[in-house]
């Protein structure tokens, strides 16, 4: 088992060698299947944008957070490949039939279509 320093409010999500978790200060935690070690983390901050939705579309992960916004993440590497601003919390989070695009439903009763 491993400590974080944050509550975790999404299901893990496993791509490759990895597994992802979002927690409530906004915070993405990468570890390694066998033993856990991390692989990388993102930086949270102030935004209060904690994250409960995620989805894995390839090597990419995908995160929904409270205040609408989409985190696109490269999952080998941890680098953002880029964040979308939505109206409303991001809900569930699905990859599209092709696995090209990941399907968001918001708060605000949308539900868009995230290229990747």
């Amino acid at each position: 088992s491993v400590s974080l320093a944050a509550p975790v409010v999404t299901a893990p999500v496993r791509v490759g060698d990895t597994i992802v978790v979002g927690d409530t200060a906004g915070v993405l935690h990468a570890r390694a299947t066998g033993m856990g070690e991390e692989r990388w983390r993102t930086g949270g901050g102030p935004s209060g944008d904690e994250i409960f939705a995620l989805c894995a579309l390839g090597s990419t992960l995908v995160a929904g957070g409270w205040l609408g916004r989409l985190h696109a993440v490269h999952v080998p590497d941890g680098t953002t490949v880029h964040t979308l601003e939505l109206p409303g919390q991001s809900l569930p989070l699905t990859p599209s039939a092709l696995n090209t695009a990941g399907l968001a439903a918001t708060s605000a009763g949308i539900i868009h279509q995230i290229p990747v």
